[in-house]
């Protein structure tokens, strides 16, 4: 499958979703805080994970399956997050 995301540099992508303008990175992050207080999960589904944007409001050690297009915005968020078991 071809998508320009698999080509376009992580720092390029979230530099753009934190446009005050596109508002895409804080609506990301206030979404899964909102989520993850009220739910608590022990695991989560995380498609369309880029760098892991919004991980921060997840407790250590939860288990995450990330999904993007970009393996290389995967390996980030691994590196981002080494506490949390990103699969």
């Amino acid at each position: 499958m071809s998508s320009a995301w698999t080509s376009t540099p992580l720092d390029i992508y979230e530099a753009h979703i934190n446009l005050p303008q596109v508002g895409q990175a804080a609506a990301i992050r206030a979404s899964l805080a909102e989520a993850v207080s009220r739910y608590t999960p022990k695991s989560l589904l995380y498609l369309g994970a880029a760098g892991g944007n919004g991980l921060e409001a997840l407790p250590p050690n939860t288990r995450i399956e990330a999904v993007d297009l970009n393996p290389a915005y995967l390996a980030a968020a691994r590196q981002r997050f080494p506490h949390l078991s990103l699969n």
